[in-house]
């Protein structure tokens, strides 16, 4: 028996056996189940946690097909009615801020737009007086390096610059 013949019979054999699949009768997500997500940073001891629904696609999957969906993050359990999933990032939440626009003027927040947390900085700078460009990247946010906001916002404090209008 040649060995690419040898090598799918032994694939047959573990299927027949079951390895690699799901053991009989492995919990699997029911409608309705609940999903908990829990990311941890790797900089620092910072864990964010939201819970929701399961997505329907997931509905009658069991761990190890959960796995497959999510390769870069752990399932940490799995029962019918609740999912537990983790994912280790890197850096630390804070590590990044985002400028946008309060009460007409350009102000810098820690973390990214959807996940903002406390106001880092307020500019003397009116949003009213940046082009029309500028205040759409303002309102959508424009995430940087915590250190370098102040390169991202220089050009507008300059009287005459072609940010403004």
């Amino acid at each position: 028996m040649g060995g690419g013949r040898r090598l799918l019979a032994a694939g047959v054999v573990l299927a027949a056996l079951g390895v690699g699949a799901a053991p009989a009768g492995a919990p699997r997500l029911l409608p309705g189940a609940r999903v908990r997500v829990v990311l941890r940073y790797a900089g620092c001891p910072v864990a964010r946690i939201g819970e929701g629904p399961v997505p329907v696609g997931l509905v009658g999957m069991d761990r190890a097909e959960v796995a497959r969906q999510f390769v870069h993050t752990e399932v940490v359990s799995l029962t019918p009615d609740r999912l537990v999933l983790e994912r280790v990032l890197p850096g630390c939440p804070g590590d990044v801020v985002t400028v946008t626009e309060r009460d007409g003027r350009v102000v810098v927040r820690a973390g990214r737009p959807g996940d903002l947390g406390a106001v880092v900085a307020v500019t003397d700078i009116p949003v009213r007086g940046l082009s029309r460009a500028d205040r759409l990247r303002l309102a959508a946010g424009i995430v940087t390096e915590r250190g370098r906001w102040r390169e991202v916002v220089a050009a507008w404090e300059r009287p005459g610059d072609g940010g403004r209008e």
